[in-house]
């Protein structure tokens, strides 16, 4: 399966990212800097850009199977980078997008 990830060079995207390549994934990976993402292998595709772009969310997108998200932001940039998301996919077609959402509480 081809996969995207979005938010790959985080906390949850660097091991779905290694998960992915173990399994025998092809994955493009979006990043904002590409140098946080070390991890090198044949089957993995860097695109540096930030998930608000539309045209780089396109480009990582582009021949994907699937696209998960799992980027760390909040608020406006989540709404924005949602709406890139969503774009993206209905251009590029993947008929799946997973998209996860960390809610941290106030204590």
């Amino acid at each position: 399966m081809k996969l995207s990830v979005l938010g790959a060079a985080g906390a949850t995207g660097i091991p779905l990212v290694e998960q992915a390549l173990s399994a025998g994934h092809r994955v493009t990976a979006l990043v904002r800097s590409g140098p946080k993402l070390t991890i090198t292998n044949p089957n993995l595709r860097v695109v540096e850009g930030d998930a608000t772009d539309r045209a780089a969310v396109s480009e990582a997108m582009n021949g994907g199977d699937a696209v998960i998200s799992v980027l760390g932001a909040r608020g406006p940039v989540m709404t924005e980078a949602t709406r890139a998301i969503v774009d993206a996919a209905k251009q590029k077609g993947p008929e799946r997008v997973v998209m996860f959402v960390l809610v941290r509480r106030r204590t």
